[in-house]
């Protein structure tokens, strides 16, 4: 029963005084577009109730239609009188059954914010909503929470506004009066009283963006936003942008925006600041300097509209998407790079696959025949490229691995135990070839992951005893040098085949092959894990090699 009686509270006051026909949108829309830009969300609209239906009085992004009370999102709120979040709105309970989630728009996150009256009745809803599941950050929630309240003083200022009108054109026994004539009254001084509150707006809005929680809001953003009028003079800014810009609140206040970034930049923006102060919302991207750095920056110019709907300025957000964007372009050179290893592997995949059914069909026609001496040499090739196969996949998984995993890095670990480990894991190699393996290193503790070095150095030394001439004797030396006070010159000698200078850097490319597999049994990836683990201390090989002369490989890393 209490329910309904605050439904019909509600139903109440939206009728009797004419809410969803008289509140200014302008303000509404601006705090909407902030939440898009907070929370990078497609849908968001602000909502008051009906008995029969949800009033969207303020919207950014696609239109949701009519939506029956028993199947909104909005009644959720209604009910909870509480922060809704829902991250996938197809495994709810609550909403899994709703037409706008099984079909047309295909809702699938929403988050719902209530807004109360005086007597703390759930009257609206401020709402952000995707076509995908999300989760929001604490921050974003938090932003959420203070922005719904400045929407619902926002309301709750022309809900006031409307009573007083209303109380003055009421009967004497206090309801409202039906006749036509009288709402045309309302009407009349409710648009009379806006007109001689639109100057006062203008002032207060300065001071309006400093109320205690819009400030909180807006100083807890990760983001620049500032505030500036149509002359273009700064009259907010939150803490972001003084960070960035090096600057105070107190020193801008009032000054012109070309002293924060230069007149020449000033005079390249101006006409984007005038399509906003026309009415227009505008967003780009662009690289800007600021100080020794450059930034990638998303921004947003958001036209500060009054209850007249006469924009008195601009609010400007900017995010910084520098992370982004290396992500981004990381992304594409990773896939770009999988496409061709992709290709590469299948080569190298199918290869000794063919091989192996190829030996394995002659075995069969022969299985009656009492010579087995080429039989053996049949079975001798299966063995051999099922053993390639195997370091081949076991290396791409090795390589592959590298890009997912972050290892923790260790305070310090013994070079000379890492070569160690190394020799430990490759003996059997190390043995068949009867390779000698030199070590004139200082006692020096390198700062890094030993499950990665332990690789590295696993691969470097494998690589010097494969590539050698038939029946030479790999001899292979390890020495340091201390390059400065925190950096340690590895270097790795070997008496190996050498590397041609052109190949110098396609060596380090994965899968490409330099010679057979017939002549050298190497993987083709042994290098490229190398160059990955290398890549991850920010530090680079340097070669010295020519073919027949061995090689020399040298590279840095960080130290105790």
């Amino acid at each position: 029963m209490k329910r309904n009686s605050t439904r019909e509270s509600q139903v109440s006051l939206v009728r009797s005084l004419k809410l969803t026909q008289h509140i200014s949108k302008g303000q509404l829309e601006d705090y909407i577009q902030l939440a898009i830009n907070f929370c990078d969300i497609p849908l968001a609209y602000i909502s008051i109730f009906d008995e029969t239906k949800i009033h969207v009085i303020a919207r950014k992004g696609q239109d949701l239609g009519f939506v029956p009370w028993q199947e909104s999102f909005c009644r959720i709120t209604s009910e909870t009188k509480a922060t809704v979040i829902i991250e996938d709105a197809r495994m709810d309970h609550r909403t899994r059954t709703f037409n706008a989630v099984k079909g047309h728009p295909s809702i699938v996150f929403y988050a719902g914010f209530p807004l109360f009256n005086h007597k703390n009745e759930v009257i609206g809803a401020f709402c952000i909503m995707d076509h995908e599941a999300r989760k929001l950050k604490k921050s974003q929630i938090h932003s959420m929470q203070l922005l719904s309240r400045q929407v619902n003083r926002c309301l709750q200022d022309e809900i006031d506004l409307l009573h007083h009108i209303s109380h003055d054109n009421s009967k004497s026994d206090g309801s409202v009066h039906p006749s036509s004539e009288a709402n045309i009254d309302v009407e009349q001084e409710l648009e009379a009283t806006k007109k001689k509150l639109s100057h006062m707006e203008t002032l207060l809005l300065k001071q309006e963006l400093k109320q205690d929680g819009f400030e909180l809001l807006m100083d807890a953003l990760p983001i620049c936003v500032t505030f500036i009028d149509k002359e273009y003079r700064f009259q907010y800014l939150n803490k972001t942008y003084e960070k960035w810009f090096y600057t105070s609140s107190a020193e801008m206040m009032g000054q012109h925006i070309s002293k924060s970034i230069t007149q020449e930049l000033f005079k390249a923006h101006q006409p984007l600041y005038d399509k906003a102060l026309a009415g227009e919302y505008i967003q780009f991207e662009g690289v800007f300097p600021f100080g020794p750095i450059t930034r990638t920056l998303r921004i947003s110019y958001i036209p500060a509209r009054d209850n007249n709907q006469i924009v008195q300025g601009i609010y400007i957000t900017c995010e910084d998407i520098s992370q982004l964007k290396d992500y981004q372009k990381q992304l594409e050179q990773s896939n770009e790079s999988l496409m061709t290893h992709a290709y590469i592997a299948s080569e190298d995949i199918q290869s000794p696959l063919k091989t192996i059914r190829r030996f394995a069909e002659f075995l069969e026609k022969d299985l009656n025949q009492k010579d087995i001496d080429y039989k053996k040499e049949y079975l001798d090739f299966i063995i051999d490229s099922t053993n390639q196969l195997d370091n081949l996949t076991s290396d791409l998984l090795e390589y592959s691995k590298l890009d997912h995993i972050r290892y923790k890095r260790s305070k310090a670990i013994s070079l000379g135990d890492i070569i160690e480990f190394a020799k430990s894991n490759i003996q059997k190699e190390i043995i068949k070839s009867d390779a000698v393996i030199q070590s004139n290193i200082d006692d020096v503790k390198i700062l890094g992951n030993r499950n990665e070095l332990t690789l590295l150095f696993q691969h470097l030394l494998s690589n010097a005893i494969t590539y050698q001439e038939k029946g030479n004797q790999p001899i292979i030396g390890i020495s340091t040098e201390m390059e400065s006070e925190h950096f340690c010159r590895i270097i790795i000698r070997d008496n190996g085949i050498g590397i041609a200078p052109e190949h110098h850097e396609t060596i380090f490319n994965p899968l490409q092959r330099i010679h057979a597999y017939h002549q050298y049994k190497g993987s083709g990836i042994g290098l490229a894990i190398c160059k990955k683990i290398i890549d991850k201390y920010d530090s680079r090989f340097e070669i010295q090699s020519d073919i027949g002369k061995g090689t020399t490989l040298s590279f840095l890393l960080p130290k105790q």
